[in-house]
């Protein structure tokens, strides 16, 4: 108990308090998604079930929590303002 005594206590708590930071950066740090990729774009010709007809689509694709997700862009068989049910996004 003496060897506590001859320490200033502000000097302990502001140890714990910098040990306690480190620790909460490193936990931040190894949360991080490792396999984290940029959104990529690519084209495809695929097949569109609402009008039986095959047509050229441009995809996002990106990963969020793991899972492979795709937004259309653009489509052939579209004009520029209608929007589609997307049904052909996960067609390979």
């Amino acid at each position: 108990m003496e060897l506590l005594a001859t320490y200033d206590p502000y000097v302990i708590f502001s140890l714990c308090t910098s040990f306690a930071l480190t620790f909460c950066v490193i936990v931040l740090y190894l949360m991080r998604d490792p396999h984290a990729v940029p959104p990529r774009h690519l084209a495809r010709t695929v097949w569109c079930a609402g009008c039986h007809r095959s047509a050229r689509v441009d995809f996002v694709e990106w990963v969020e929590t793991g899972m492979v997700r795709r937004s259309v862009q653009q489509c052939s068989l579209l004009s520029a303002g209608s929007r589609c049910d997307a049904a052909c996004r996960y067609q390979d």
